[in-house]
């Protein structure tokens, strides 16, 4: 029978127009998931003089040997690196060379205006347009009344001098704006900081982002710059070692020649200059002080928002530390020494660890706990307990003692064992007893 039926499926499946069904499952495909977001960039902290070797070189496109003399200058002459900044802007304005510069400087008494003047500088070329009778800060306001008015007879001190190569190094280079220029430089004076501070601290950032020079020409971008980490900083420290070097050579071959050239001074005289220079920014910064706290406390309130602004979108761009050099750090910090440890093993165990080490101890005999109550002192007793403790006490151990010392007494013989006696009578049998015999003499009486 079973035979049949499968000859009978088998031949209906042969026969022409039968449909058979097919399922395709397609296989599942893996898609791998997407790559994780690339890591921020790592802040490499750097130093002043790195960033003032690439502001120099992409600010006043300078080369290595300019760079070496800028640090001579400084380090063995004791020349402000500000009055600096403003004899290099003075060099390349009138295409002077820089130790030319610097000589005619130091016989002008170290006044950057005179220096000007010995060169005809185009005065109106230092500045940077701002609308007339805008409120400038302390340092600015006596500066652009002389350039609004455009006035012949202008004269400026290093200060002014200062604050005004500032003003175009934070527009054209770091591509603030004078107003943001005016913020910070307030804040500094509140801080009682020099300028530098905010111009090494914005330097991450901001540097060359203006995209002007000392020209107002596009800024070249130089490949070398400490940001980028490794090696580079290694190789720019050398490199400035070595244009000192360079620069020390040429003073001595100028000084040979008869060409002008500054001389290291004594170092008294540099201390004495640096004392100078230092009581001077005091002056200024004091009077600066005296100046803003006579404006209008409104004002001034805007100023410290808008700081705070400032710092707040500086945070944004720099974004949160990536999580990795906080693990970096904490490797890198060695352990604690062995007497720490010693230290924390005398320490007593925090409370879970004392009841975890009570459990494990065997609980103490019964006996040893009754002993310890008795060493216990008694509670102090109140005045009753105390007179009572005052009367002799009845000794019942004693009678006790005794009494268990003394033989038991003999058991009782046959012939003591009698009955006992019957119980005396109670109080209401003799009330009723007197109640009958008072009975009995009434009708005595009677009778």
């Amino acid at each position: 029978m079973k035979r049949l039926i499968l000859a009978a499926v088998l031949g209906a499946l042969a026969l022409p127009g039968c449909i058979v069904a097919v399922e395709r499952r397609d296989t599942p495909r893996y898609n791998p998931p997407p790559p994780p977001p690339p890591p921020p960039p790592a802040m490499v902290t750097v130093q002043w003089n790195d960033c003032r070797t690439v502001i120099l070189r992409e600010y006043y496109d300078c080369d290595w040997d300019t760079v070496g003399t800028f640090d001579y200058y400084e380090d063995t002459c004791g020349i402000p690196e500000d009055d600096l900044f403003f004899l290099l802007h003075i060099s390349r304005t009138c295409n002077a060379n820089f130790h030319e510069v610097v000589f005619h400087y130091n016989r002008c008494g170290r006044i950057l205006w005179d220096v000007c003047l010995f060169y005809r500088i185009p005065t109106w070329g230092l500045y940077v347009d701002i609308p007339m009778g805008y409120r400038c800060p302390p340092a600015y306001a006596r500066a652009y009344g002389f350039y609004w008015r455009r006035d012949p007879r202008i004269r400026l001190t290093n200060y002014e001098c200062h604050a005004l190569f500032y003003l175009r190094l934070s527009v054209g280079y770091y591509g603030w704006t004078y107003r943001d220029t005016f913020v910070r430089w307030n804040g500094c004076v509140d801080r009682n900081e020099r300028f530098v501070v905010v111009v090494h601290r914005e330097y991450p950032l901001y540097a060359a982002r203006g995209g002007q020079n000392w020209n107002n020409r596009p800024v070249v971008k130089i490949v070398e710059r400490p940001e980028r980490g490794g090696n580079i900083v290694q190789q720019m420290h050398q490199q400035r070692e070595a244009s000192v070097k360079r620069v020390v050579v040429e003073v001595d071959r100028r000084k040979t020649t008869g060409q002008v050239v500054v001389l290291p001074p004594k170092r008294e005289e540099i201390d004495r200059h640096r004392e100078e220079s230092r009581r001077h920014f005091e002056e200024e910064r004091k009077r600066e002080k005296e100046e803003l706290a006579k404006e209008p406390p409104a004002e001034r309130q805007k100023e410290r928002e808008r700081e705070k602004e400032l710092e707040k979108e500086r945070d944004r761009e720099k974004g949160p530390p990536p999580p990795k050099e906080k693990e970096k750090e904490r490797e890198k910090q060695p352990p604690p020494p062995k007497e720490r440890e010693k230290e924390r093993e005398k320490q007593p165990p925090p409370p879970k660890e004392r009841e975890k080490e009570r459990e494990k101890q065997p609980p103490p005999p019964p006996k040893e706990k009754e002993k310890e109550r008795e060493k216990q002192p008694p509670p102090p007793p109140k005045e009753k307990e105390k007179e009572r403790e005052k009367q002799p006490p009845p000794p019942p151990k004693e009678k006790e003692k005794e009494r268990e010392k003394q033989p038991p007494p003999p058991p009782p013989k046959e012939r003591d064992r009698r009955p006992p006696p019957p119980p005396p009578p109670k109080d209401d049998d003799k009330k009723d007893d007197k109640k009958q015999d008072e009975k009995k003499q009434d009708d005595k009486k009677q009778d």
